[in-house]
């Protein structure tokens, strides 16, 4: 079987009678048998295979397509007998065929699925850079690149809202459940009236007095909340 880029020698023998001459070198034209009239080679110079009679042999590098069916004719003319042949085809012989068009095909089909299946490609496989080094793999370049990104935003972040320690937090979230279901009285003994809330084990949260007028409420926050008579 023969590829392009092969190269494929045609070999044409004339017969040697004993008395025969040949005139010159034979000429070789190639041809590409499905399109015939634009010849492949064309009235080349054949060699003299050294230490024959009359053997000749001409080199012939594939051209880069396939599958393709090329085929050789030659041209010659001997003396005693003479003889003369112009652009005649020898024998089938000089038929070459290039790929694998002969393959049926399912058989190509499972051949090519085969190929894939067993072949790496580039893209699916690990480069060493991958593995040797791999802060190299692009994949490995974009996560780290997500990962700075949070980790700034993260950081720009606290610097704006500042940071809460845990127990903080804690204490924060406890305040906030205390403040929603703890007990909440007014002392009305007293001018203005105070409000007070406690958490729900009964400990003070905060304290407020209410500046009331016609038209509103208003609650003051007291520093130091005062005694309760309720």
């Amino acid at each position: 079987m023969y590829y392009p880029g092969d190269t494929y020698n045609f070999i044409l023998n004339i017969p040697n009678t004993g008395s025969t001459v040949v005139s010159s070198a034979p000429l070789i034209t190639i041809l590409d048998i499905l399109n015939p009239g634009t010849p492949i080679v064309s009235g080349a110079s054949m060699t003299l295979v050294t230490g024959t009679s009359y053997v000749y042999y001409y080199s012939f590098t594939i051209p880069n397509a396939s599958p393709k069916d090329y085929i050789a004719i030659y041209s010659y003319a001997t003396t005693s007998p003479a003889v003369t042949v112009s652009n005649q085809l020898i024998s089938l012989k000089d038929e070459l065929h290039v790929g694998d068009s002969y393959v049926t095909g399912p058989v190509a089909l499972n051949a090519t699925v085969a190929q894939n299946a067993t072949v790496a490609k580039d893209a699916t496989v690990m480069k060493s850079s991958q593995y040797v080094a791999p802060q190299n793999d692009p994949t490995i370049q974009t996560i780290a690149t997500q990962t700075a990104t949070i980790n700034s935003n993260t950081a720009s972040t606290s610097t704006l809202l500042g940071t809460l320690a845990a127990g903080t937090l804690s204490g924060l979230i406890q305040d906030i459940y205390d403040y929603s279901f703890g007990a909440w009285s007014i002392d009305n003994t007293v001018v203005p009236p105070v409000l007070y809330i406690s958490r729900v084990n009964g400990t003070p949260i905060a304290s407020f007095q209410l500046l009331q007028s016609v038209s509103s409420t208003q609650r003051v926050v007291i520093t130091s909340p005062p005694e309760s008579n309720v």
